[in-house]
């Protein structure tokens, strides 16, 4: 699940996000847009504070099938 649909499905912000995950503000911010690559140890904090909902692989953008 993208970062972002899980902070919409679950009704959270992307402030309160980062302080459960222990990750800054502006970081969520950047991961959600896509703007920047997720760090391993990012990618553990977010799984850890989805409860797995959201996970490393949820970053990679897969190329559609042709």
């Amino acid at each position: 699940m993208k970062l972002a649909d899980y902070l919409a499905r679950e009704g959270i912000s992307q402030k309160e996000f980062a302080k459960r995950a222990g990750l800054s503000t502006a970081t969520v911010s950047l991961l959600v847009r896509g703007l920047v690559w997720v760090s391993r140890d990012a990618a553990a904090k977010i799984a850890r504070a989805s409860k797995g909902k959201v996970t490393a692989d949820d970053f990679v953008q897969r190329e559609a099938a042709e």
